[in-house]
């Protein structure tokens, strides 16, 4: 009869919610669904409180004494406990996901729902008896308060079910119906380990698997698991939306909070209240991930994580791992650790700063003075015995004897009731230092971490932007070779098709649709005035910079897709004479010769020659950190040409030196485009551009104003100071 009165309450409520969506806005529906969610969760909390005489059951007998391990005949055979087991775990599963899936838009919590949470309600109706009595034995009563909560969360779960199948039904949300039944029975087998029933092994080996202690092997593979499973987790679903992750972290909040309160009675004794840093930590991070709280997060990945960390690595249980107490402590431990990295790995949280690490510290501070208090104030009553935090009783100098006499020797005591409460003052601070001290050093794990997932994601990054341009590239080149140029016309010019850079989100372009063809055997100069695009587009032609639109090719190389081909070609003289000041003007230019691969002789020949022209005989054996500025430039200069260079790229060389310098440059300048080599370079000193160049180009606001011959403008008598005021504007001056 109770079976029948749950089947008809469903479908009632069943009926009563198709009515609502076919009759209401989507919203009232929404929020009547959630609103069952949320009784629901409340319902599926007073169960989890219920001592189930099911964790003392085992096959062939129920365990009565735990010293002794005495059994008497079982009430369920061996095929019921296997199934009361699985349908027990598939229900926690089925009720856990009906509270997440109204407030989350993931289809495959959808799809648990149409296809999954059906079938365990149409069980959990069949075998109601079943599940009754593996809560409270063979005498079970169909009234009491425990049989009634059962029965009202099924049904309700029931309901949301048959809802989520009509909602899809209606909708004709079969579009890669396959693709999402694969997707989801991919995913269950994680979501069951997750809630995992913490009485299933004992049921069936008894009290065996070894004691995870004293980093035994047993221990050690508790340790390996809490350290990979997050790994994968984060690389299971980083790249995932936004609302997928977030799901993730809440399911496994919410499958966290399951666990801990697997093994929890009502009502709650002291010692049962979840005070002790790892046990708040499941409850925080259930809080922070549905209300994206980031102070609570915040605290948790900070300092809770320690905590458990601790707990993992010198754990305070010495059960077999079958056991229900055992299974218990690892994975309250295990979602205290790895839930709140998660967190962050997963994007849901934005990295902490300075900041957010104080404010952990202040919450930590607070709570560490409470739980002092509140430790002496409830031992204070004899028939109480409490440890939150493990400041108490002597859990931490059990291992750490010299902290024994400190503890003993310090304490503050005060009358409570009929007893004496006692705060270990001192003990206590030493306690809140270590920690802190702990969170400290966490951040610099973390920060370290930070930085080697930043630099593989980058690496990462880059390897498949390399591989698809490679494949572009191939399909591009028709079977010759992608280390030949790309473009055969163009081996013996710098060549910009509609070239266009912009930085990051910036709304306007910094250089746009410039477009230039310079020929071998040329001196070009680049004119325009500070901020008009100069630099820019030589940063992009010499590779420092990316490109956003169009291409440049050098020697008939395409500086995107052939960068190391295009930069063998370019010897580049920047404009901040950056170099490495520890080595020696020699050691300079050979690390640069090496980078090209330049052969011995060569070297040698070209470095003898220039270090004479320039004059530098006393001092290409000095460290660079005492040169001056032009000398800097020169060792600039000659490690450029060391290659020598099809196309020498200078930007402002001649900015600061003096005139002998200047000279000397401007003469290996005119000398190096003679050999049929290009130089193209940008300056303000009109004099010398009307001097050393067959043409220039000048650009304004990022744009090509013009480019003219030299020759030209001087047989018709056209200045090319006023031609450069015109196109600039003397204002820009």
């Amino acid at each position: 009869m109770t079976e029948l009165f749950i089947s008809l309450g469903a479908i009632i409520l069943i009926v009563a919610l198709i009515a609502i969506a076919r009759y209401t806005n989507s919203k009232v529906i929404l929020w009547v669904t959630r609103g069952l969610s949320i009784a629901l969760f409340g319902l599926f909390t007073f169960m989890l409180f219920q001592d189930d005489v099911i964790s003392d059951i085992l096959v062939g007998g129920v365990k009565i004494d735990p010293d002794e391990f005495t059994v008497i005949p079982n009430f369920m055979s061996d095929v019921e406990l296997a199934w009361i087991n699985i349908l027990r775990w598939l229900n926690t599963l089925s009720v856990l996901v009906a509270m997440v899936a109204p407030w989350l838009k993931v289809k495959t919590l959808n799809n648990i729902m149409c296809f999954v949470a059906p079938i365990v309600f149409i069980l959990d109706i069949i075998f109601f008896r079943l599940h009754l009595m593996a809560i409270s034995g063979p005498e079970y009563s169909l009234t009491s308060a425990s049989s009634i909560v059962l029965a009202i969360e099924i049904a309700i779960m029931g309901v949301l079910a048959g809802y989520f199948l009509y909602k899809k039904i209606a909708e004709r949300d079969w579009e890669n119906i396959g693709k999402q039944l694969g997707i989801m029975y991919a995913i269950l087998p994680f979501m069951l380990l997750s809630v995992f029933p913490q009485n299933f092994l004992f049921n069936f080996v008894g009290n065996a698997g070894g004691e995870a202690e004293s980093f035994s092997l047993v221990h050690r593979w508790w340790i390996y698991l809490a350290i990979i499973v997050p790994v994968l987790i984060t690389i299971a679903f980083r790249k995932t939306s936004e609302e997928v992750r977030r799901t993730v972290l809440i399911w496994l909040s919410f499958a966290g909070f399951s666990q801990f309160f697997y093994t929890y009675e009502f009502p709650l004794s002291a010692e049962g209240l979840p005070l002790h840093l790892c046990h708040t930590a499941i409850v925080l991070v259930m809080i922070a991930y549905i209300f994206k709280c980031k102070p609570v997060f915040y605290f948790t990945y900070f300092v809770n994580v320690i905590g458990a960390l601790l707990a993992i690595v010198m754990p305070e249980t010495s059960n077999m791992i079958t056991t229900e107490d055992s299974l218990h402590f690892w994975f309250n431990h295990w979602y205290a650790f790895f839930v709140p990295i998660l967190g962050i790995t997963l994007k849901y949280f934005p990295r902490p700063n300075f900041k957010m690490m104080r404010g952990a510290i202040y919450i930590f501070t607070i709570y560490l003075v409470a739980i002092a208090f509140l430790n002496g104030i409830i031992n204070a009553d004899p028939n109480n015995s409490v440890d939150y935090f493990y400041v108490y009783e002597n859990f931490i100098v059990g291992k750490f004897e010299f902290l024994r006499s400190i503890k003993d020797g310090f304490v503050l005591e005060f009358a409570c009731g009929e007893g004496v409460a006692k705060v270990f003052w001192l003990y206590d601070i030493i306690i809140w230092v270590a920690y802190v001290f702990m969170m400290f050093i966490t951040w610099l794990v973390y920060s370290y971490c930070y930085k080697i997932s930043d630099h593989y994601a980058e690496l990462y990054a880059l390897n498949k932007i390399d591989v698809l341009g490679i494949r572009e590239l191939k399909k591009q080149m028709n079977g010759r070779k992608i280390t030949e140029p790309i473009d055969l016309k163009g081996i013996d010019m710098i060549k910009f098709e509609h070239f266009s850079k912009r930085y990051g989100s910036a709304k306007n372009y910094s250089v746009k649709d410039f477009n230039l063809e310079v020929k071998a055997g040329e001196v070009f100069g680049f004119l325009g005035h500070n901020g008009s695009g100069k630099s820019t587009t030589i940063k992009s032609l010499v590779g420092i910079h990316s490109i956003t639109e169009g291409t440049i090719t050098v020697c008939g190389y395409d500086v995107e897709k052939q960068p190391l081909q295009a930069k063998k070609m370019i010897g580049y003289v920047s404009d901040n004479h950056a170099v490495y000041e520890h080595l020696t003007g020699r050691e300079y230019i050979n690390y640069v010769a090496d980078l090209y691969e330049v052969s011995e002789a060569d070297r040698t020949a070209r470095m003898n020659k220039y270090v004479e022209m320039f004059n530098l005989q006393d001092a290409i054996d000095r460290e660079i950190k005492g040169y001056s500025h032009g000398m800097k430039q020169k060792v600039m200069v000659i490690s450029s040409l060391i290659h020598n260079p099809k196309v020498w790229v200078l930007d402002e060389p001649l900015t600061g030196l003096d005139p002998t310098s200047a000279y000397q440059i401007k003469k290996c300048m005119t000398e190096h485009a003679k050999q049929g080599n290009i130089v193209f370079f940008s300056s303000h000193v009109i004099e010398v551009v009307e001097k050393i160049c067959d043409r220039i180009a000048i650009i304004k606001k990022g744009e090509m104003q013009g480019v003219y011959d030299l020759k030209e403008l001087r047989e018709k008598d056209v200045s090319l100071e006023e031609l450069y005021l015109g196109n600039t504007g003397a204002q820009d001056e």
